[in-house]
């Protein structure tokens, strides 16, 4: 007697799997900035993996392709030199379901943009629930001028 398997959740959309890629690349890029607050270029980005993994073929045109889904599935080792130019875990691109914890967000940062931001943190000490939510808007508005992406209100410690 045959016993039959449970049916298997049918496979992702290739071309869904492709713009989720395409769209936590551009993340990265989004969130993970030049020390002087400038969206990195993709020839700046291929450059730079390039000189820390001479091994690894990439240009600013494929990264292009990559991060519009004109091309998808990147060989892994690109991917894992991708995730350590932005100094994020390599999950970062490969986990769909993935999201930053506020330690990683914050290892990303050079050191000088660290400490600003740890002294903005300190100076919100002892603020009342409204003055924190009056920081949070004019930090939002400063946000949207500069053309970053919105945060997530849910952020966690990674607990």
């Amino acid at each position: 007697m045959a016993t039959s398997s449970p049916p298997s959740a049918p496979p992702q959309d290739a071309k869904s799997a492709d713009a989720n890629l395409a769209d936590r690349i551009n993340a990265l890029f989004q969130s993970h900035r030049r020390p002087d607050g400038r969206m990195w270029t993709n020839d700046e980005v291929a450059s730079g993996i390039k000189k820390a993994n001479p091994g690894i073929k990439v240009g600013g045109a494929y990264l292009s392709a990559l991060r519009t889904g004109k091309r998808a599935r990147p060989a892994i080792d690109l991917l894992g030199a991708l995730a350590d130019f932005f100094r994020v875990p390599l999950s970062a691109l490969t986990d769909p379901e993935r999201t930053y914890s506020l330690d990683e967000r914050l290892g990303a940062l050079d050191e000088t943009t660290r400490d600003e931001v740890e002294l903005i943190a300190l100076r919100a000490i002892g603020l009342n629930k409204q003055s924190l939510e009056t920081v949070a808007a004019v930090l939002d508005h400063v946000r949207a001028l500069q053309g970053l992406p919105t945060v997530d209100n849910s952020v966690s410690n990674g607990q």
